[in-house]
């Protein structure tokens, strides 16, 4: 596995609490991309270098690479990102970034009703459905990927 989603199954703004440590934020956004050592060029990195590129706009010289260094293959640990944060009426969204690893899972709780899902690798028709009340809590796995050529 790659890159994991967590989000709406449309172009659409999901509603949910995320919780990462100690941290616990109420978020608006177009979903959350959690990825492993395999996919954090993908996924992962077109929407960091999203972010570097609108803080350039902003007179910020912003560089996505060191987020995912350290992050390899066989790295036991995972980074997940916030697509489009969306702050609404609490005026910041603080928890857009971060690692999951063996003590600080990652908990996503649903707030909305309906066409809310999980799903891996763009594999949309595989998607686990995850509406209002669903709680994901996404840790690093016991076992570990292997790449066969």
């Amino acid at each position: 596995m790659n890159d994991l989603f967590l989000g709406p199954r449309r172009h659409t703004t999901s509603a949910y609490v995320l919780q990462h440590g100690e941290r616990t934020e109420a978020q608006w956004s177009s979903g959350l991309i959690v990825s492993t050592g395999l996919g954090a060029t993908g996924w992962l990195g077109s929407t960091l270098a999203g972010a570097a590129a609108l803080g350039g706009a902003l007179g910020q010289d912003l560089d996505p690479r060191p987020l995912t260094e350290g992050l390899t293959r066989d790295s036991r640990h995972l980074l997940f990102a916030v697509r489009e944060p969306y702050a609404g009426t609490a005026g910041r969204t603080v928890l857009v970034y971060g690692r999951v690893d063996a003590r600080t899972p990652l908990v996503l709780e649903s707030r909305i009703a309906e066409e809310r899902v999980i799903f891996s690798d763009g594999m949309l028709d595989d998607a686990l459905p995850s509406n209002a009340g669903a709680r994901a809590e996404v840790r690093v796995a016991d076992g570990v990927g292997r790449l066969v050529v």
